[in-house]
């Protein structure tokens, strides 16, 4: 799970970031999306 996480993560970065300049600014947000996004499916499966 945690690859396929990964690989979201880095799909959205390549989707979002050109490729000359990254913003990390969006680089860190689109990683905390991914993050809440993969808590909450461990909360739901969790209960």
């Amino acid at each position: 799970m945690n690859n396929k996480v990964v690989r979201v993560g880095e799909w959205f970065v390549s989707l979002e970031a050109p490729d000359s300049e990254i913003d990390w600014l969006q680089v860190a947000f689109g990683a905390a999306v991914v993050a809440v996004i993969s808590l909450l499916i461990l909360f739901f499966a969790w209960l």
